[in-house]
């Protein structure tokens, strides 16, 4: 007798499906643990660049994942006549940034405003639909990383140790950083990792052992911090002991007026600044109440009022910052003598105002739509008022409101959302309550339902053709990776080492062969850099002084007109106005000269005294307001 064999595909193997299936959470999950604690000190940008190219390259690879899994079929059918509310609200975000960026003033900004946006959507959604089966411990995990930065951040702050190395000019105070750079990030960071340890204490008994050491730990580390965080989570506990019962709402209060005043008698920094800001409030001196961000408030609320359907364009604040904060100081000429005039901000410090600005009334009701939703993930679900809640059901009712809540007032003054660290933690704990609270899902009609299976539904394709598709989006995420992480890395490295050879170049005295020499290679560096991140001000900058160095004053000229499309910074102006002096176009330069003076009065000390007085001239005349500035 012949035996006969048939061969089956090991693909078809259940186990290896489910493992495929659980690639998007398990990414999720490494970037909430990876993402706020990857640093380099080798880069020209230690901190925020690391952990935002970290965070693209794993939204790329989620998204990848995801894709693979669609096509080998190991997506589970959805059969109830909803749709799940977290990526409903991702795409909406996605599609109204798109919409707003076709009216963008500055379209190149508004593009890289979409792949940040779509990144955080894309984590959002792998956030919540591989972590709506999971347990309690899953929301624990943001607590590593953020227990990571509080450690160090309190052995800064009390001066025990610090493992940077820093300017000896540079503020004690802002030698706080943790991994993360800026002490103001380090509260919107440790801020809703704090109120989760906290509700875990509340409602995990079987590991209470456990959340009581972190809780102590991350509120220590918020209550050293910035006094935004510490504000932001002081409300979000508050609101969290009403939300468990009025009795222990009225502990949490006492508790909390306790600890306030404590913190102000013995920290010496916080009992300054509660001073400071209570007599700047007296005096009607905001620039000081606000740490000078004032200016910012109101230059985002006049984009807002111009640009009320669509905004400025997502990501062009910065863009837009330097028309705005003149005009607000033309309408509001004791904002020209403020502190903080000189300063040319970047963000608005505002995530409600900065929003509004960028993307109109209709993004920012997406944003409050997101926070209204997180917060009403604190209801209980539905036929289960006489039935017991489940550990996690209860977890996120307890939690999900104080966490809207802290999030909003940390918004107010703050922009967590824009830095990755703060993002990739709040979107997972906020991603995570609303996949678990009663209103993870919406109902829709039954023939939206069916439009959307259909949009969904795998198509059958043979496996040849099912390899092909896989490999075609394996090689197109590496090399988007590629494009949008690692060659920006590189050039963060090259910007570096071409910012320390060209001071050197400046401060030494070297023959003019060897000069030319350095400068050549640092712009043959530099050109392939800026076409990988044309939106770096720095590298323009960079190769404007090498060009500078060799007497290409027209070149350098032209590079910051360049820089100029990405940023309208004052720095810019001026040193193309230094340019086209040598050059003997005296108009332009006083015309840019002037420019940068209206931003800030002290551009005028090193001009020549015939071009100060001249720019000053002209000054008086289309700036009266300045006078005395």
């Amino acid at each position: 007798m012949t035996a006969k064999f048939r061969l089956r595909t090991p693909a078809a193997h259940p186990q290896r499906r489910v493992a495929t299936a659980k690639l998007p959470w398990m990414l999720a999950g490494a970037t909430t643990l990876l993402v706020p604690i990857v640093m380099s000190l080798r880069g020209q940008d230690p901190f925020r660049l690391p952990k935002d190219l970290l965070f693209l390259a794993f939204a790329i690879a989620s998204a990848t994942a995801a894709i693979v899994v669609w096509l080998r079929g190991t997506t589970r059918d959805h059969q109830s006549g909803a749709v799940r509310t977290v990526p409903l609200i991702a795409i909406g975000s996605v599609c109204w940034t798109a919409l707003a960026s076709l009216f963008s003033t500055n379209h190149a900004l508004s593009h890289r405003a979409i792949l940040w946006v779509a990144a955080v959507a894309v984590f959002a959604c792998a956030v919540d639909l591989g972590g709506r089966a999971r347990g309690t411990l899953a929301i624990a995990w943001p607590l590593i990383p953020a227990a990571i930065n509080a450690v160090i951040f309190l052995l800064q702050r009390f001066h025990v140790w610090n493992p940077m190395t820093f300017p000896a000019d540079l503020p004690d105070h802002m030698r706080y950083t943790a991994l993360l750079g800026n002490p103001d990030d380090v509260g919107g960071l440790l801020m809703a990792p704090a109120l989760v340890a906290v509700a875990l204490v509340l409602c995990d008994r079987r590991r209470r052992a456990l959340w009581i050491p972190s809780a102590v730990l991350l509120l220590a580390g918020v209550a050293a911090g910035r006094l935004t965080s510490l504000l932001a989570c002081g409300a979000g506990l508050l609101v969290m002991g009403f939300v468990r019962s009025r009795k222990v709402g009225v502990i949490a209060t006492a508790l909390i007026v306790a600890g306030a005043i404590t913190l102000v008698v013995v920290d010496p920094p916080m009992r300054a600044r509660a001073t400071s800001i209570a007599n700047a409030l007296r005096a009607h001196d905001y620039a000081e109440a606000t740490s000078g961000r004032i200016t910012a408030f109101v230059s985002a609320s006049m984009m807002a009022i111009d640009h009320p359907l669509f905004g400025v364009g997502p990501g062009c604040f910065r863009w837009a910052y330097f028309e705005y904060k003149v005009a607000a100081e033309r309408a509001h000429p004791s904002l020209a003598k403020a502190w903080s005039a000189d300063y040319n901000f970047g963000e608005a410090h505002n995530e409600h105002l900065q929003t509004l600005a960028e993307t109109g009334v209709p993004g920012y009701a997406l944003f409050v739509a997101a926070l209204v939703v997180l917060a009403a993930s604190s209801r209980r679900k539905k036929n289960s008022e006489n039935e017991d809640e489940t550990e996690r059901g209860t977890l996120v009712r307890t939690l999900a409101l104080p966490t809207s809540v802290a999030i909003a007032i940390l918004c107010l003054a703050h922009f967590p959302l824009h830095l990755a660290a703060s993002t990739v933690t709040i979107v997972y704990i906020a991603a995570l309550s609303v996949a678990w609270g009663a209103h993870a899902e919406v109902e829709v009609r039954p023939a939206l339902k069916e439009r959307l299976a259909a949009i969904l539904r795998r198509r059958r394709l043979s496996p040849a053709l099912s390899i092909a598709f896989v490999l075609v989006v394996v090689i197109g995420a590496a090399f988007l990776i590629s494009r949008i992480a690692l060659k920006p890395w590189q050039c963060n490295l090259t910007e570096k080492e071409i910012q320390v050879r060209t001071s050197l170049t400046y401060d030494s005295v070297a023959d003019p062969i060897q000069t030319s020499r350095y400068a050549h290679e640092n712009l043959a560096a530099l050109e392939p850099c800026i076409e990988v991140s044309p939106h770096d001000i720095a590298l323009y900058m960079l190769a404007a002084a090498n060009q500078r160095l060799i007497g290409r004053d027209a070149d350098a000229a032209t590079m910051y007109r360049r820089a100029l499309q990405y940023d309208r910074r004052p720095e810019l102006y001026y040193n193309l106005g230094v340019v086209e002096l040598q050059l003997h176009q005296r108009d332009a330069a006083i015309a840019d000269l002037l420019t940068a003076v209206s931003f800030s009065r002290a551009y005028l000390r090193d001009l020549p005294a015939d071009v100060q007085a001249e720019v000053s001239d002209a000054l008086r005349r289309q700036y009266p307001y300045l006078a005395g500035t």
